[in-house]
């Protein structure tokens, strides 16, 4: 089979389609044909930063045709089905898992997709058969259901910020891309009845209220955003010290700053602990999804109740991916799904 990977690292990374053995058919799991996989945040950022070993094969947001199963495969599934599946698998007998933190499981961060999502084929186990795996109505998209982990992620944190105030009036969602038009959506869905998107991107601005996925949205730069009261909650999808600074202004007292991305290492982001300490501001993060928010998401995409074909802007062969990533750094798609 063809594989995107990882090819130069850390001085020079490429990703180049490979030529390589197809992964076996797990003890209890599936081989899955690949239909989608999206570019996600977290795969650039891996890429770029984090320098990932030479033969990795990235990607987890992944939709595909069930190839094989394992005679030992405990499921309902059947060869043929169209699935969308997620990456992780907690234990769900740990510390971490019992506490509600399944993310944090060593098992979660040790499981994935065998050997990745970026392939023309990929295994999965009887755990992800078991908890991460959703067959797809035939009414919804590849572009569709590629969403249902990056929306459980949000999922997860919409809960958190729930959890801090359970009565959730307004809520400020700064960065307009694809996570944060999945998080206006995500709060509007809940019955948050103010929900208002913050970006610098005129176009991007202009998009949301386009889709009806943000009709209140403002620039940062906006002298009118002034006159809108404090937020219960500000989601940030962007986190640097501009952005962290702007939540600051912009939560009201006692409310929640939500950090949703991963800022740069080399940002110098701050959170000043005078005004958390004197305006009770609480300080909230959020991680990949859980179980539960995973059959949420799948629910809310499969019922139309959440829009995300709309937001995928470009489908590209994996032969593509550098000028993918490059699109990526520079604004210019607001999502990228890759297909065989």
């Amino acid at each position: 089979m063809r594989a995107l990977v990882v090819t130069q690292t850390p001085l020079s990374p490429q990703l180049d389609v490979v030529e390589q053995p197809m992964p076996a058919c797990p003890e209890g799991g599936a081989l899955v044909r690949l239909t989608a996989c999206g570019l996600c945040g977290s795969d650039v950022d891996k890429f770029l930063n984090r320098t990932p070993e030479a033969g990795t094969v990235l990607g987890h947001e992944v939709v595909g045709v069930i190839k094989a199963l394992s005679p030992t495969a405990n499921t309902p599934l059947k060869v043929g089905d169209r699935i969308v599946a997620a990456h992780h698998v907690p234990c769900l007998a740990c510390a971490f898992c019992l506490g509600g933190s399944e993310s944090m499981c060593a098992q979660f961060k040790a499981s994935n997709l065998m050997p990745g999502g970026w392939a023309e084929y990929f295994a999965l186990t009887a755990g992800h058969l078991a908890h991460t795996v959703f067959k797809l109505p035939d009414a919804v998209t590849d572009a569709q259901a590629h969403s249902v982990e990056p929306l459980a992620c949000v999922l997860k944190a919409l809960e958190k910020c729930q959890q801090s105030l359970p009565r959730l009036a307004r809520v400020e969602v700064i960065g307009l891309g694809y996570i944060g038009l999945l998080a206006t959506q995500a709060f509007r869905q809940a019955g948050v009845p103010h929900v208002t998107g913050l970006d610098l991107n005129p176009a991007r601005l202009a998009f949301a209220q386009q889709h009806a996925l943000c009709p209140e949205v403002y620039s940062p730069q906006a002298p009118d955003l002034e006159c809108l009261p404090p937020a219960d909650v500000v989601f940030l999808t962007v986190v640097n010290a501009a952005t962290l600074s702007l939540a600051q202004k912009r939560v009201r007292n006692g409310g929640v700053v939500l950090l949703f991305a991963s800022p740069a290492r080399a940002a110098q982001a701050q959170l000043d602990p005078y005004t958390l300490y004197f305006r009770e501001l609480q300080v909230r993060s959020s991680y990949s999804p859980s179980l539960a928010s995973l059959a949420h998401a799948a629910e809310l995409i499969f019922t139309g109740q959440i829009q995300t074909g709309v937001l995928v802007s470009h489908q590209l062969p994996l032969t593509q991916a550098m000028a993918a990533v490059r699109l990526y750094q520079q604004g210019e798609a607001l999502k990228v799904v890759f297909v065989p």
